[in-house]
């Protein structure tokens, strides 16, 4: 881990001196708090706003995608003007064949540093995708790729592939080319071959709308602890959970879980077009049996349950008699399954669990990675992600006690965890804490203000006082007020870092779970964004997912 690596040197410094830290301990300081609680708190209606950084998070369903085109891959080096465009007007043809217009995205704006006015424009139209032709002379042959872009993450919706012959003869393409207009569209001639360049490939009739259909809509998923129950999703019945890969119009939607013999669950739920989101419900009349979900980052891991096969994440199993299970998650390799990360649990009737295993997790803050953290808290509080992990409230006077999300449950391996607490900022006070529970240990670093305390509750323990008390010598505006947490497992040891300096040592024995949590106070809440930064890999299996995707 380069975070904990870039430390070493000051780290031998600071063995014979204090002069590199970033970090003053408070000497004679002392804090005390409670062990957090984990009291599950879900809205009835979880409404999302729209988010200031990501226009396509909206309010409304639409069902049409806006297009705008990037002329920068159409070369111009050695390349006669005319063709350029002629390819350009040839891509609009194709388009407005399959009924759709576009806008022309200003070169100035994509080549100037300041991308806020490139977000502006395309916020301004309402841009969805970006259609970024790339073209190159192969001989007689033109081709061009054109990708289709999201407008504000990039990822790719599609592509669509053109090819025209333009005859044999010299290289220069201006000398076989002659490009005439008719009303508004540009043809070509030319003098040595045919009177237009022979098309070899092009968009098939309603290809375009596949890929633009793709980019309107996000992929749902629905699961619930009870296999009898019926799913109604805005106000049409869709059929029994699991309801998977269902793909939606992006903006709000109301659901409807059913079952017999007990009181709807309704809610609001927001999709944002080209991600995937997961629905549980939990049923509480389900009280002889287990349910379990089962997940990673990224996805699709292969999932051994108990010895059974059950596919690739995020899998979802309902009505599990209680004991104590196997999971395994593998990869095919070479015909075989090769066990990936491998642990145990145990699940008690009413007992609704989650196991993740986070080993390339570099984004856990942003709303695509929503469903790795459940909600804690009491009503009004009102959490999200705009456009990150964040806390707020609907009222002043909440009942003290912690709020926030905690993670599933993970596997002890060698892992690492880096992190960063905001700055200070005169506009958000509180307490924030950053819990880590290995077993029946729970480690906390927690900010206030500016103070930055460290706690450890054994299993017995439900009041703890501070281990220390350290301030961060100077804001740092690019990596705020970092933390890390590394494990060796052959020695099972945790190193627990503040700043550029190992704060803390802990030991575990055997392969306990971990669990995660962001927190604030009910009485001392924290308005705002807790974390700049929230990262865990498994060193170790990103090795082997790196071979694994080179095979």
């Amino acid at each position: 881990m380069s975070f904990l690596r870039n430390r070493i040197l000051c780290l031998l410094i600071v063995s014979f001196s204090y002069s590199c830290s970033t970090i003053q301990l408070q000497e004679g300081f002392a804090t005390e708090r409670q062990r957090p609680a984990f009291l599950r708190y879900e809205p009835k209606i979880q409404e999302e706003l729209t988010d200031l950084t990501d226009h396509r998070i909206r309010k409304k369903n639409k069902s049409k995608a806006t297009l705008a085109i990037s002329t920068l891959g159409l070369p111009k080096e050695n390349f006669d003007p005319r063709i350029r465009n002629f390819l350009l007007e040839e891509l609009k043809r194709s388009l407005t064949r399959d009924g759709f217009s576009s806008f022309l995205l200003p070169e100035e704006l994509e080549t100037n540093t300041k991308k806020q006015n490139l977000f502006e424009w395309l916020r301004s139209k309402d841009v969805d995708v970006i259609l970024k032709p790339k073209a190159a002379q192969e001989g007689s042959e033109i081709k061009m790729n054109v990708p289709v872009l999201d407008s504000v993450n990039q990822k790719q919706y599609g592509s669509v592939d053109f090819a025209w012959n333009i005859g044999k003869g010299d290289s220069d393409p201006s000398l076989k080319w002659e490009i005439q207009k008719t009303g508004a569209r540009l043809s070509a001639l030319s003098p040595s071959s045919s009177t237009y360049p022979k098309v070899t490939l092009q968009a098939s009739n309603g290809e375009w709308t596949g890929i633009f259909d793709l980019s309107v809509k996000g992929i749902v998923q629905f699961y619930s602890s009870s296999s009898d129950t019926v799913l109604t999703l805005d106000g049409k019945t869709i059929g029994n959970t699991p309801i998977t890969k269902l793909a939606i119009l992006n903006g709000p939607h109301s659901v409807q879980f059913s079952k017999p013999g007990v009181e709807p669950k309704k809610l609001y739920i927001h999709v944002r077009a080209g991600e995937e989101r997961n629905f549980y419900q939990e049923w509480e009349d389900d009280i002889s049996t287990a349910s379990l979900r089962i997940g990673s980052v990224p996805q699709g891991l292969n999932v051994i349950f108990d010895g059974e096969m059950k596919g690739q994440t995020n899998q979802y199993l309902s009505e599990i008699a209680p004991g104590d299970f196997s999971i395994q998650y593998t990869r095919e390799w070479e015909g075989e399954e090769m066990v990936f990360s491998e642990g145990s649990i145990s699940l008690n009737p009413r007992d609704k669990k989650v196991v993740t295993l986070p080993y390339f997790a570099d984004d856990l803050l942003t709303h695509t990675k929503s469903e790795f953290w459940t909600t804690v808290g009491r009503t009004g509080f009102n959490p999200g992600f705009k456009p990150i992990l964040l806390f707020s409230s609907t009222t002043s006077r909440l009942v003290p006690g912690d709020y926030g999300y905690y993670s599933g449950y993970f596997f002890t391996d060698n892992l690492e965890i880096e992190g960063s607490f905001v700055n200070p900022n005169e506009n958000a006070k509180g307490k924030v804490s950053f819990l880590v529970e290995i077993g029946e240990d729970a480690y906390t670093y927690e900010v206030n203000d500016r103070e930055v305390s460290f706690y450890h509750f054994d299993a017995k323990s439900s009041l703890s006082k501070s281990i220390a008390v350290w301030t961060f010598k100077k804001d740092d505006p690019e990596k705020e007020r970092p933390f890390a947490i590394e494990t060796d497992l052959a020695k099972g040891m945790v190193y627990w870092y503040l700043g550029n300096r190992k704060i803390y040592e802990s030991k575990f024995t055997g392969r306990p779970l971990w669990r995660l949590a962001i927190l604030t106070r009910g009485e001392a809440f924290y308005n705002g964004s807790p974390l700049s930064k929230l990262k865990i890999t498994y060193p170790d299996l990103v090795k082997f997912q790196s071979k694994w995707d080179k095979k």
